[in-house]
């Protein structure tokens, strides 16, 4: 005997809410849905595909779904019109430290590259946190640091992602002595504090000395190099032997007995966090902060002009 006036009926639980559904339920009221199936056949089958979104906070619970059919019918038995599933929640796991691979940008107006036409071929990459330069020339600088996460991938529908939200320059060691970076340097009139430079967006918070926007995203694909456009809001250097006559204020300048090695200690700023793939919003649901910090080896050489 067919079923006449079919009624499939879901109840949502709390935590679950509606994206959609094939086919689309004849109507919606709060967590129930409702699907007016008309007349079916005896032994007439078919399926309905739910699709929910799970609300940020019932990770490890178990959500119980609940779905009935009904029919006019007389003679339908209806102890087995009901059934209940429970699913249980994998929360999203925590996001895990990161490690860095340093590098350094760098570049001078005095470079014969900087003053052609291409906006990046001015601008060097170390490979590591080891640098050589020459002595007595505006040394424009900037951290490059590339972010990993260790351990294996997360259990679907969660991803990590990373981004770098500002970097500092803490201190300069140089002749074996620590200069922080908000110090006074060794020219004339200029006095204690961060120089000048491009903050802008820049998190700074929990970052020693003088922080400075990142440039780049800090994404775990990140390659991106600055350009020399970029480079003119990043920290500036000058080291040589002697005190030079004159200086612009928005450099850190210092003054050695002898050339030689200096060191350049930075931090950055990482942020971690775990998001589900399927949520088209990219909704965070957990985050950690980190602020690794690095200490590069810039050995001065012969200046240009003596060479």
């Amino acid at each position: 005997m067919a079923a006449a006036n079919v009624v499939v009926r879901d109840t949502l639980p709390a935590g679950l809410s509606y994206v959609s559904a094939n086919p689309s339920p004849s109507s919606v009221s709060g967590q129930t849905l409702t699907w007016d199936l008309g007349t079916l056949n005896p032994s007439q089958s078919g399926s309905i595909v739910i699709t929910t979104r799970v609300a940020a906070g019932t990770g490890g619970s178990n959500l119980d779904n609940t779905g009935t059919i009904q029919t006019s019918t007389p003679g339908d038995d209806p102890s087995d019109n009901t059934s209940t599933t429970s699913t249980y929640v994998v929360p999203p796991p925590p996001p895990p430290a990161p490690s860095t691979s340093w590098k350094l940008a760098i570049r001078s107006t005095l470079d014969p590259l900087s003053q052609d036409g291409n906006p990046t071929n001015g601008v060097y990459v170390s490979n590591d946190s080891n640098v050589h330069w020459p002595a007595g020339e505006v040394l424009d600088w900037t951290p490059r640091a590339q972010i990993s996460l260790p351990g294996a991938s997360p259990v679907y529908p969660y991803q990590f992602r990373s981004k770098i939200v500002g970097w500092s320059y803490v201190s300069t060691n140089v002749e074996s002595v620590e200069r922080g970076a908000t110090e006074a340097d060794d020219m004339p009139g200029h006095g204690a504090g961060c120089r000048a430079g491009d903050r802008s967006g820049a998190d700074g918070s929990g970052l020693d000395g003088c922080v400075y926007r990142y440039i780049g995203s800090g994404a775990l694909n990140d390659t991106s190099v600055p350009t020399e456009n970029d480079m003119n809001g990043q920290a500036h250097g000058y080291w040589s032997v002697g005190v030079p006559r004159s200086m612009r204020n928005d450099v850190y300048t210092y003054s050695l007995s002898q050339l030689g090695a200096v060191k350049l200690t930075v931090q950055v700023k990482v942020v971690i966090e775990t998001y589900n793939v399927e949520d088209p919003t990219g909704q965070t649901l957990r985050t950690r902060t980190d602020t690794p910090s690095n200490t590069y080896t810039l050995t001065l050489v012969v200046p240009r002009d003596l060479k």
